[in-house]
């Protein structure tokens, strides 16, 4: 099987995603200016304000009484809004993802109140649209092969896959390691 390829130039806009290069200075930033954007206008929210935070200081997702339950048109609504939010919250916005997974978690039985939050939470986005994903420092990186960590940078090390400690939540180990993971974990048994 064979393709046709073509220069195009560098990618400025994929899946949904606007890409910035900065060569020079080694940055790459990610973002959804235009999907944020249009999320306010999607659901009718262009004068809903600028909210500071993506939910209200002490707001709390808890399952409401049934005579606190939405109507079918807003529970569709708010089941549109959440999926929204989280297609931004796993690409670009992981300010949101927080308030994001609250909401879902109540998405088969919004109230009021939750439907509210999930406005102001499109509101929020809408208003800080720029808000994404910086990776600076990438060519520096990669040339020492590993960063400086007095200054801050993040250390990356390849580490082969039986030494993981993580991988006692993914895959059987061998009795042994499975106690060592446990204990580098932080984590013991009673």
């Amino acid at each position: 099987m064979q393709f046709k390829c073509s220069k195009m130039g560098e990618v400025k806009y994929y899946l949904g995603m606007h890409v910035e290069r900065d060569v020079e200075k080694g940055v790459l930033r990610l973002h959804q200016r235009k999907y944020c954007e249009g999320l306010a206008q999607k659901y009718g929210l262009q004068d809903g304000g600028k909210p500071a935070t993506p939910l209200p200081l002490g707001f709390t997702v808890e399952p409401c009484a049934d005579e606190e339950v939405v109507g079918e048109s807003d529970r569709k609504l708010f089941h549109s809004m959440v999926g929204s939010l989280n297609y931004a919250a796993n690409h670009t916005r992981s300010d949101i993802a927080f308030a994001t997974s609250r909401l879902a978690s109540v998405v088969s039985r919004p109230s009021h109140e939750q439907l509210e939050a999930a406005k102001r939470l499109v509101c929020y986005v809408s208003a800080t649209a720029s808000v994404g994903l910086e990776y600076s420092g990438v060519r520096q990186r990669l040339q020492r092969g590993a960063a400086d960590v007095k200054s801050g940078e993040m250390l990356l090390k390849i580490v082969k896959t039986h030494q993981q400690a993580a991988d006692i939540f993914t895959k059987r180990l061998a009795e042994a390691d499975h106690w060592k993971g446990m204990k580098l974990a932080g984590m013991s048994v009673h």
